[in-house]
């Protein structure tokens, strides 16, 4: 039997660091330095700030699309997975000081790129496809990266530093964010928590509710979920927990295995 999950869940006490602000398209990049700084320290116990620039970039030259801003969420995590990440100030978000999206995603040196090795994400990826499946993620693993659709009400902020159900308008595009918990009693619906990466002066410090209607054309506003894990189906593995390597080298790396028991 699954032990049944509270109505309300938060990670945001163990988030450790500070919400920043994004440059160009790298939100997947910017989501994948949360996940790898907080899954580096629970892991491993370090509190090290690593470089969303260095996680986009090499997202770029695994999606083969350079003048495209944005990439896809999986490929973001394989690299984190493959490559790593440096420390921040070692491959700097500005430098220099106004990088065009050319600078921004340009090769970095080899020694970055074996320091960065040092800043491995361990584990593997799982897809999460649905509000039961990502509270239970989220209680057993930790965040989860999600993508949601920008409309009216993601960054209309209101006197209590909750978002809003959104009229469907304003649509800008599709964008990352990591969930860190749920409320199943807000606003009637439920809502997930989600930690964005426009900088602190986004709702709450960079975090907000994001009610499980904030989306009209949607059953649930968040899509393309993953889940970073430490361990495999307990019937394959006896519990025991094992770490999934970069599989192949390819443009398109990805684990299919779906969150769950199967």
């Amino acid at each position: 039997a699954v032990d049944p999950l509270p109505r309300k869940f938060s990670l945001r006490n163990d988030i450790w660091f500070k919400a920043f602000r994004q440059k160009y398209g790298s939100c997947v990049g910017g989501a994948g330095r949360y996940i790898i700084q907080y899954y580096r320290w629970k892991w491993h116990q370090e509190k090290i700030e690593r470089s969303s620039r260095f996680i986009y970039g090499r997202s770029k030259e695994m999606d083969g699309q350079p003048n495209d801003e944005g990439t896809w969420p999986r490929i973001c995590l394989m690299g984190m997975l493959g490559n790593g990440a440096p420390r921040l100030e070692r491959w700097a978000e500005n430098s220099p000081p106004s990088p065009t999206h050319a600078d921004f995603i340009k090769s970095p040196p080899d020694d970055i790129r074996e320091e960065a090795i040092e800043g491995v994400l361990d584990g593997g990826i799982a897809r999460v496809t649905n509000y039961d499946e990502l509270k239970r993620a989220l209680f057993t693993f930790g965040p989860v990266m999600v993508s949601l659709r920008v409309l009216d009400t993601y960054d209309h902020d209101t006197s209590d530093g909750l978002m809003k159900p959104s009229t469907g308008n304003g649509y800008r595009g599709n964008h990352e964010n990591i969930a860190i918990g749920w409320d199943d009693d807000y606003l009637g619906h439920g809502g997930i928590e989600v930690m964005n990466q426009w900088g602190d002066t986004w709702f709450d410090d960079g975090f907000s509710l994001m009610p499980n209607n904030y989306d009209p054309a949607m059953n649930f506003p968040l899509f393309d979920m993953w889940a970073i894990t430490d361990l495999i189906n307990g019937q394959l593995t006896a519990g025991a927990p094992i770490e999934l390597g970069y599989p192949v080298e390819t443009a398109t790396p990805h684990v299919t295995q779906a969150f769950g028991v199967n």
